[in-house]
């Protein structure tokens, strides 16, 4: 084991030191191949009667000795150039990425648009590099732009910041592959207190994600998975979250007022005093939502004909269905 030690530290010498080593290697071979001249001068030149002469044979075998040499002389030169190659290319990527980043704190729109692109781009070339550390940077960057105070926060109307739903535009948009990533890497989309007011996050992968204290006033959430997501505290007034996966999420204390909940899936949600009013339950799953009490669903709207499936009980008394319907004032 020793021994195997031994000679794994002196092969990561060599490779920290190729150059070195290359060069060592040359000026040996050189200086070998000029003692074997001086000392075997009159063999190489003489010619004895019936054979080839010195020079001749010793030509003969540096063909054979020296064409194996000169292949692996080349694959080496090879190696190392590829290496310098990556870490020049590791170089260029880690300036690209600086770069991305420091656009984002720029005080011009276009600046920070552009390096919002740059980022989105370099996830997507190089995912198993960059796309976790730069969801990460997204998320931080949606975080504080949008707690910001004043006009650089949200426009007037509630209308999410440009450069906001760009970041938001590239978290919707990202690939199995980037959310298998952040699975392994175990990154938690971090959102939590962020204004998103009228952002578009349909059809978005958003599992897991902390949406905590989250204004998405007016915003489109159809179809976004949100399973086993923090929503607690959030305001989701008005938003449309039709169809989408809310299983198991926490929407403890969270504003639903008038949102559209038509046929989305809340089993196993938590629903402690969580605002229904005048949430259209339509062809909603309620089974087994914890917290869901009786009032919650008499504030609450459904179609006459979808009416929203429901499982549970409060004080060991089955929940009814006794809300208003979507044609009530």
């Amino acid at each position: 084991m020793k021994l195997l030690s031994r000679l794994r530290s002196v092969w990561s010498w060599i490779r920290r030191n190729e150059s070195i080593v290359g060069a060592v290697a040359v000026l040996a071979a050189l200086s070998g191949t000029l003692w074997v001249l001086c000392v075997y001068w009159d063999w190489f030149v003489t010619e004895p009667t019936g054979r080839e002469s010195g020079s001749t044979t010793v030509r003969n075998l540096a063909l054979v000795i020296g064409g194996p040499i000169a292949i692996g002389i080349a694959i080496w030169r090879s190696i190392v150039a590829q290496r310098q190659a990556d870490t020049a290319q590791r170089g260029l990527l880690n300036e690209r990425y600086q770069k991305g980043a420091e656009m984002l704190g720029s005080e011009v729109l276009s600046v920070r648009l552009g390096g919002i692109y740059a980022l989105q781009r370099l996830a997507e070339d190089h995912p198993g590099q960059y796309h976790v550390q730069i969801m990460g940077l997204f998320c931080a960057f949606v975080r504080h732009s949008t707690k910001d105070k004043g006009d650089n926060a949200i426009s007037e109307g509630h209308r999410i910041r440009e450069d906001v739903q760009a970041v938001m535009a590239a978290i919707r948009i990202r690939g199995d592959d980037g959310i298998k990533l952040e699975k392994k890497e175990k990154l938690e989309l971090d959102l939590s207190g962020a204004n998103l007011s009228g952002a578009n996050l349909s059809n978005a992968n958003l599992n897991g994600a902390n949406l905590s204290g989250t204004v998405l006033l007016k915003a489109n959430l159809s179809g976004v998975k949100l399973f086993e997501a923090d929503l607690t505290t959030a305001d989701l007034t008005r938003v449309d979250l039709t169809g989408a996966k809310l299983v198991t999420a926490n929407l403890s204390n969270a504003i639903l007022f008038r949102a559209n909940l038509l046929n989305a899936n809340l089993f196993l949600s938590i629903l402690l005093s969580t605002d229904l009013t005048r949430a259209n339950l339509s062809g909603a799953n309620l089974s087994h939502a914890i917290g869901l009490t009786q009032a919650q669903l008499d504030q609450a709207r459904a179609g006459p004909d979808d009416l929203p499936k429901l499982d549970g009980r409060e004080k060991s008394v089955p929940l009814v269905w006794s809300g208003k319907s979507l044609e009530d004032p």
